[in-house]
């Protein structure tokens, strides 16, 4: 299938179009298909379809659209490749390769062509190119997006025809490009690259008049009516065409004359060019590096490569200035050392000394003249020279260093910066090259490269592997652990266990720097010694360096802000390290001076820094302060930790941040007077609120053992870990371990606590849960009865405790089938918490919602939808449209109005109700699945079957990240996705698909589970006999509850 853009939009399969319907439908496709394989936002196709002004039902509208469209992609979909429209938390995807698109294609053929080897490489690509345009791009189609969209392909296109034209005249078939280049270039004489070109062709094909006629247009237009420069290429191009010898197949730049007239002498190089290193890596700055100014550049960028110290930035300029060397492409190279402003000046001096001795016109003034006053003479001269050069200013300590020492912008001249500064004023105007570490693909060949002589420490690709990842990627660290592992003749395995010991120091695990030169100035223990002490000097003074101190203990990938700017304990700390209280700002610019260093990245409100950098700053500070430091991290992790873990982006790093103090610092969670920090029970209740239950089982089991070799089995932690543990088993689908894990657990806290204890009461409470969850609701109402009426005991009948074990009582009550019994409780409930709370507290409001929600099974879905309405009414009033509780009764009212008959607009709700939650609580929360999930269920009514099963392709993702992939939860939904699939005519998929999870399913449920005999009649639906399960079948687990499994414990 592909879907064509470059002239007016067509779906096409095997070649023939396929109609798309009415032109909304076809921009809606096209809105989408400009960033096929990326996400777009409902809040961009809307403004990309109707604008900024948009229509009210615009959103209903675009669901609408997309419903069709997914139903038109399904049907016409390639059987190798099914190409779909998916849901993300960023925004709707068009599922298919980008290659079927002819716009990005186009530019993918462009970019090949461009980095292609000569014109018999490149001129196939951009042929190809040319022929994917069919007239206007989205016409017939009119928007303000369309018309942006528009303008850019025609540039798009210009740039695709000058490139293939100039590979045709290279070729020697000039007569082709003629009439495309007439097109396009009088209508636009200000490209000055587009018109040379056309020149070229006019001239191949006898028309020398009009090719002046020409040229003199775009003089006019360009220098004398807006005082620009011409390209000197169009120039050159003038002149080989008046003196009748432009040899138009070989376009590239000619040696360039002095001013005299007279061909420049020998090549000049002035400075000290690093060697190359013996394994240089080729990386895809290097190719960005060149590109920018590659042949027929009509301005010249300053090019600055800006990172952290020891990621090649000095190798990589120097690589590319070798190249331009060899190349024969510069008649000038200047290389300087830009540490201080003194060695640039004194470089500069020496360049202006070699090129007078070289016999350029350049003029000095007498011998005792002021440097800085040389300095300016060379650099006057590059203005005006026609020689071409690069200047390489290499090392900048910082953008003062060069004021006024910029070489000048010219055609003829490049100049490339190297810097671990990312000043906004060394920026502006010039062209970054953020260089980072290698990736794992580039450093695992470069270290096989620097054992290409000793093959035998490679050991195994995993041990190479791992010293990538234990050394960050870091292009001087690798080289330099290379160097010590062929000195000491030592594999990467056991190079791997060396580094893992946090005993040994980072001088001890790389070579002194006089026992190695790779090009590196610094060892990998000293490299960034330097630039902190530069950032500690930056306004305020002294913050930089307690600031990265505290950096250093939390996750590398990844520190929120807030733990320095808004935690108390470590403002705490900062003061005691600097003359002052710090405020905010002060720790904001701190942050940032550590960023124009490249020591941290700090963006967007996170903090990013090299596990290397973390490891020699902690090695600063010794053993005893870093675990002080690491103590003072996790108290301000724990007080930026918001009470809700809604957004699961925000958790997910957060609980990182937390294992990242877990693994590397025990003595700072481990305190024999106080037990484990609370940082690791936090973690612990994120993960379950983010059902993450796989991780929160492996995190309780880990901590539990942990606990009871710190401090004994019965220890008030080590128990209340167990309790935890026995919680997310259940969850997880295994309800029996946790049953028998509670059994034993409840008599250890009776002899511990009491059985009164608050800590009891909730494992009392956890074990009524898990018969509930094992499909025990019976059993469930007599335990939690029971807890009932001890807390009634002991805390009376109006405490808070007793509404809330009251309402997790009455739920299972209504599991047994007593509806009646669970109003009447729930109607008690509901006075009790207006008493308690008042009308306006959350929990009347949740137990309000509760009661409607069960009172549809008496009094019928639209009375319960109308009672569920005047709860959301008052909660929208009190808590506002944002809280999770809003939201929550927002997909269980739409479900009721589902059921009480009105799909569309339920399913309306739940849409916007799904996008809301993936931006919010992220693509996987339970909540963002469980909408998800009734989504499914409402399409399917409505008979959108690809809706429906995009919906649940997502749910099934989600759910075996959630609570894992044989979870018998999950199971159902791959089954009810099977069922659409045969609604949706694909049987042969429908039956594989129902093979596979009957196959599970017995081996997680058991022969005489219901859900195996639903299977086992579908399937036979489908093939028309009984089916078998394939053999091969891994672990078992014991069977849970209906439904998600997932949301059913009450809160509290």
């Amino acid at each position: 299938m592909d879907i064509r853009l470059l002239g007016p939009v067509q779906l096409l399969r095997s070649g023939l179009v396929v109609d798309v319907g009415r032109p909304q439908r076809c921009l809606v496709l096209a809105a989408l298909a400009a960033d096929a394989g990326r996400p777009v936002s409902t809040e961009t196709l809307i403004q990309r379809v109707w604008g900024d002004d948009g229509p009210d039902h615009a959103r209903r509208s675009l669901h609408a659209h997309v419903s069709r469209l997914r139903r038109l992609l399904e049907r016409h979909s390639d059987e190798q490749r099914t190409v779909r429209i998916v849901r993300r938390v960023e925004g709707y995807v068009l599922d298919l390769d980008s290659q079927q698109v002819d716009l990005i294609r186009m530019r993918g053929l462009l970019e090949q062509a461009r980095a292609a080897a000569g014109d018999d490489a490149r001129l196939p690509l951009l042929r190809e190119a040319v022929r994917l345009w069919r007239g206007e791009p989205l016409a017939g189609l009119a928007s303000s997006w369309v018309d942006r969209i528009r303008q850019s392909c025609w540039e798009e296109r210009r740039d695709v025809v000058v490139a293939w034209a100039s590979a045709e005249l290279s070729a020697g078939n000039a007569p082709a490009v003629i009439e495309p280049l007439r097109e396009l270039a009088y209508d636009d004489l200000h490209h000055q690259r587009l018109v040379t070109v056309l020149m070229r062709g006019l001239y191949a094909t006898g028309r020398s008049r009009e090719a002046q006629a020409l040229y003199q247009s775009a003089y006019d237009q360009i220098v004398k009516n807006e005082g620009l420069e011409l390209d000197p290429e169009m120039m050159r191009v003038q002149v080989g065409i008046l003196r009748g010898d432009l040899d138009v197949q070989a376009p590239q730049h000619r040696a360039p004359t002095t001013s005299r007239g007279q061909a420049p002498s020998t090549p000049l190089m002035v400075g000290n060019l690093p060697p190359r290193a013996d394994s240089f890596q080729d990386r895809a700055e290097f190719r960005k590096l060149h590109g920018a100014t590659g042949p027929g550049q009509t301005t010249v960028l300053t090019q600055v490569v800006a990172g952290l110290g020891g990621v090649g930035k000095t190798q990589l300029a120097a690589e590319f200035a070798r190249q331009l060397w060899d190349a024969g492409e510069l008649d000038l190279m200047l290389w300087v050392s830009a540490l201080s402003r003194d060695s640039v000046v004194s470089d500069y001096v020496q360049a202006g000394t070699e090129l007078v001795r070289a016999g350029t016109d350049l003029a000095l003034g007498p011998e005792n003249e002021a440097p800085e006053r040389t300095a300016a003479r060379l650099l006057t001269w590059l203005a005006r020279t026609r020689r071409r050069w690069l200047i390489v200013l290499d090392d900048l300590a910082g953008p003062a260093d060069i004021r006024d020492l910029w070489p000048p912008d010219r055609p003829n001249g490049r100049t490339v910066v190297t810097t671990r500064r990312r000043d906004a004023d060394l920026l502006a105007g010039r062209n970054l090259v953020e260089l980072d570490v290698f990736t794992v693909a580039e450093a695992v060949e470069y270290l096989y490269r620097k054992f290409r002589d000793h093959p035998h420490l490679a050991d195994t690709e995993e041990a190479v592997r791992g010293v990538v990842t234990d050394l960050g990627g870091l292009p001087l660290a690798l080289g330099h652990a290379a160097a010590y592992m062929i000195d000491l003749d030592l594999p990467c395995s056991l190079y791997r266990g060396r580094f893992a010991d946090r005993r040994r120091r980072l001088t001890e695990l790389f070579p002194t720097l006089d026992t190695v030169y790779d090009g590196y100035s610094h060892t990998v223990a000293t490299t960034w010694a330097l630039s902190i002490e530069a950032a500690n000097r930056l306004p305020p003074v002294g913050l930089a360096r307690p600031l990265l101190e505290i950096v250093s203990s939390l996750n590398p990938n990844g520190i929120p802000d807030g733990v320095l700017t808004k935690a108390p304990t470590a403002q705490r700390y900062l003061a005691g390290r600097v003359p002052r209280q710090p405020t905010a700002d002060d720790i904001h610019d701190g942050l940032r001076g550590l960023h124009r260093f490249h020591l941290v990245t700090h963006q967007s409100g996170m903090i990013r820094v090299h596990a290397l950098v973390q490891r020699a700053v902690r090695e600063d500070l010794g053993e005893v302060r870093s675990t002080e430091v690491a103590r003072t991290s996790a108290d301000a992790l724990l007080e930026i930790w918001p009470p809700d873990d809604n957004n699961e982006d925000r958790g997910q790093l957060l609980r990182a941040n937390a294992m990242a103090l877990q693994d590397n610092w025990a003595a700072a969670i481990w305190n024999p007077d106080h037990g484990i920090h609370k940082i690791m029970m936090r973690t612990i209740e994120s993960l379950g609120t983010a059902v993450q239950l796989e991780e929160a089982i492996r995190l309780c089991r880990q901590l539990s053992q942990q606990a009871v070799e710190y401090f004994g089995p019965r220890h008030p932690d080590t128990l209340i870990l167990r309790d935890q543990l026995a919680m997310w088993l259940g969850d997880a689908g295994q309800t029996q371990e946790a049953i028998t894990s509670l059994g034993s657990l409840i008599p250890d806290m009776v002899a511990v606590f009491g059985r009164d204890h608050p800590t009891t009461t909730a494992a009392r409470r956890n074990l009524g849960y898990q018969w509930g969850q094992a499909g025990y609701p019976a059993q469930a109402v007599a335990e939690l009865t029971t807890v009932l009426a001890d807390q009634v005991r002991v805390l009376g009948p109006e405490h808070p405790a007793v509404l809330t074990i009251g309402s997790q009582l009455v739920y299972w009550r209504s599991k047994t089938g007593d509806t009646a019994g669970a109003v009447a409780e729930l109607e008690s409930l509901v006075q009790l918490a207006t008493r308690i709370h008042g009308p306006e507290h959350r929990d009347t409001f949740d137990l309000r919602g509760l009661l409607a929600t069960i009172r549809a099974q008496t009094v019928g879905y639209a009375q319960s939808v109308l009672e569920m309405q005047q709860v959301l009414d008052d909660m929208l009033r009190v808590l506002g449209p944002q809280h999770r509780d809003v939201s929550v009764l927002r997909n269980n009212l739409a479900m009721h109005q589902w059921k009480a008959g009105d799909g569309v607009a339920a399913a309306a709700v739940l849409q916007d109700l799904v996008t809301e939650r993936m931006k919010s609580h992220g693509l996987y929360h339970r909540d963002t699945v469980a909408t998800r999930h009734g989504l499914s269920q409402v399409l399917v009514d409505l008979e959108d079957f690809a809706g429906a099963a995009a919906e649940l392709d997502e749910v099934i993702k989600g759910m075996s990240q959630l609570a894992g992939p044989r979870h018998p939860d999950t199971l159902h939904r791959r089954y009810e996705l099977a069922c659409v699939y045969e609604r949706m005519g694909r049987q042969h998929q429908a039956a594989e698909d129902l093979q596979a999870v009957l196959t599970d399913q017995l081996a997680v449920l058991g022969d005489s589970d219901e859900a195996v005999t639903a299977t086992k009649e579908a399937l036979a639906r489908l093939t028309g006999g009984p089916a078998e399960p394939t053999a091969g079948v891994a672990a078992v687990l014991p069977a849970a509850g209906s439904g998600t499994g997932l949301a059913v414990r009450p809160s509290g």
